[in-house]
């Protein structure tokens, strides 16, 4: 996974090194890997604030912590996470793959029970809509991951749609009664 994300930061320095306008792109990342046996887990990377969540128990539960400057606060105690909600560097990244920032990644293995689900998704629907409401819809239609996905997207859309939003909803088999 690394590795992986490596490559991408290549990636990105080599088109900023023919397309000098574009030394302020980068792009932030989250991926997973599943490993069935011997027990069943998910190994977790992250660099940015694009966010992974189990949904265990009706509860949405965080597996990566966002790579930004608001973050910090929060984590050093300087501001609330209220307060961090509207904070006006809210946006401002401490990691992400592109030109001029630290891209090493957060990457930590997570055990999964039988019937956990597990978010991947960017921040364009984080800062959307609520936690509350992503595990509601979650909750509602889980049975169909693509159903899922496309209401918390359409939903982030619909609420301002201020950055681009990627959901991928990883879910048990599904086996009808």
């Amino acid at each position: 996974m690394t590795h992986a994300i490596a490559a991408g930061k290549t990636a990105i320095q080599e088109r900023i090194a023919v397309a000098p306008e574009l030394s302020s792109m980068g792009t932030t990342v989250v991926a997973a890997w599943l490993f069935p046996l011997p027990t069943t887990s998910v190994a977790i990377a992250h660099v940015g604030d694009s966010r992974a969540y189990v949904i265990r128990d009706e509860q949405l539960v965080a597996l990566s912590t966002d790579h930004s400057l608001v973050q910090q606060l929060v984590t050093e105690g300087l501001i609330t996470l209220e307060e961090s909600w509207d904070h006006p560097k809210k946006n401002v990244l401490v990691r992400a793959l592109g030109l001029d920032y630290p891209s090493t990644p957060d990457i930590a293995q997570h055990p999964l029970g039988p019937q956990d689900s597990v978010l991947l998704c960017t921040d364009g629907l984080t800062k959307m809509i609520s936690e509350e409401y992503i595990l509601s819809v979650i909750l509602e239609s889980r049975d169909s991951p693509e159903e899922t996905c496309q209401r918390l997207i359409t939903q982030a859309i619909a609420a301002g749609g201020k950055d681009n939003t990627t959901v991928l909803l990883i879910t048990p088999a599904y086996t009808p009664d």
